[in-house]
């Protein structure tokens, strides 16, 4: 038998789970984009998840940006770095949040979002009548919401 090598692939390198407040922003902006394009294919639990993500992302970018630096590695892990509460407690936007109806409004809606809907293989109750209106409004307060954040980071 001859004496041969075999090369092995490279390792897969895994990515870090820091992210700088820019890299947030622009999954957010994506994620936004492809729940959009969900809701037009009638994906609408789908369109959701992705949605809440957005939010969840923007707030992140938010955070970094308060900071003074977008550019600036941040991790947030583990359930706490799902949770909007949280995530808008440590930020400098509650206050300001809570004081403007329109954007209240759209933060309340948001807050029914879970990552458990990753599971699931119906539509939360409350979007099954009249599903694609009711996503899309949906999806709107998420544009809202991040819009919003964007204007006071």
């Amino acid at each position: 038998m001859r004496n041969s090598t075999v090369e092995m692939p490279p390792k897969h390198k895994v990515p870090s789970k820091e992210k700088s407040g820019n890299q947030y922003r622009s999954a957010a902006e994506a994620r936004f984009t492809d729940a959009q394009v969900l809701l037009r294919e009638g994906r609408y639990l789908a369109a959701l998840y992705l949605g809440g993500y957005t939010v969840e992302m923007m707030l992140k970018w938010a955070l970094a940006d308060a900071a003074g630096d977008a550019t600036k590695t941040v991790e947030y892990s583990g359930s706490h770095g799902h949770d909007f509460t949280m995530l808008l407690a440590a930020s400098q936007f509650k206050n300001s949040l809570l004081s403007d109806r329109l954007i209240l409004q759209s933060w309340n809606v948001l807050q029914d979002w879970t990552t458990a809907w990753r599971y699931e293989t119906v539509l939360p109750s409350d979007f099954r009548k009249q599903p694609e209106k009711k996503v899309k409004c949906w999806l709107d307060h998420v544009e809202i919401l991040t819009d919003w954040l964007i204007l006071r980071a």
